[in-house]
């Protein structure tokens, strides 16, 4: 509901297509609403890009979760039980320059269990999606920018790990933070 020079409320679950852009001033995700996709093109999980010129806020029990999510907005402000989320989301099972072998942890910031590949992707500007292992998928990307973030809630890359087959895990994907203040009690 709203109207997107104003603001935008979201209090159910709304899913994207991949590649779409959402421009608004202002965006509230309510208790119980969500933007997701949790689809893959093949490779990996689908895009949607946030363009706000005003504040995005996600309250408690309210998520975005996708394959790669490229935020921007005046002010974020992510309530406790509040997720921005790409976990699974990475490169698919076997793929992505980290993947070895069954049996092997996949490689991407860090090397992965038993796995002799270099690690890949850049800390200065992260951005790229954690790979695949035998069983699971890697971990997307986030990307947020915005001038003040509140994160009581969290921020979540993880890869895929599937130890009850005694195969080593899918690698974490990349989460990058541009703010000139970052303040709550959340996690990442």
């Amino acid at each position: 509901t709203g109207d997107v020079g104003s603001t935008c409320y979201i209090s159910a679950a709304q899913e994207f297509s991949s590649g779409e852009t959402f421009s608004a001033n202002n965006l509230v995700i309510q208790d119980g609403g969500s933007i997701y996709n949790t689809g893959n093109d093949g490779t990996n999980g689908y895009t949607l890009v946030l363009s706000l010129t005003g504040n995005l806020t996600l309250e408690n029990n309210s998520y975005i979760e996708g394959g790669r999510l490229n935020i921007s907005a005046y002010n974020l402000d992510v309530a406790e039980g509040g997720v921005i989320k790409t976990d699974y989301r990475g490169y698919n099972l076997q793929r992505g320059p980290g993947y070895y072998a069954r049996y092997y942890g996949s490689t991407h910031a860090g090397r992965g269990a038993l796995n002799p590949d270099d690690i890949y992707g850049d800390a200065y500007t992260p951005e790229s999606f954690g790979s695949g292992s035998y069983e699971g998928a890697g971990g997307g990307v986030i990307v947020l920018s915005a001038i003040n973030i509140i994160l009581n809630g969290s921020l979540s890359s993880l890869g895929e790990s599937k130890m009850s087959t005694n195969q080593n895990g899918a690698s974490g994907g990349s989460i990058w933070i541009i703010s000139d203040n970052l303040e709550g009690n959340g996690t990442i």
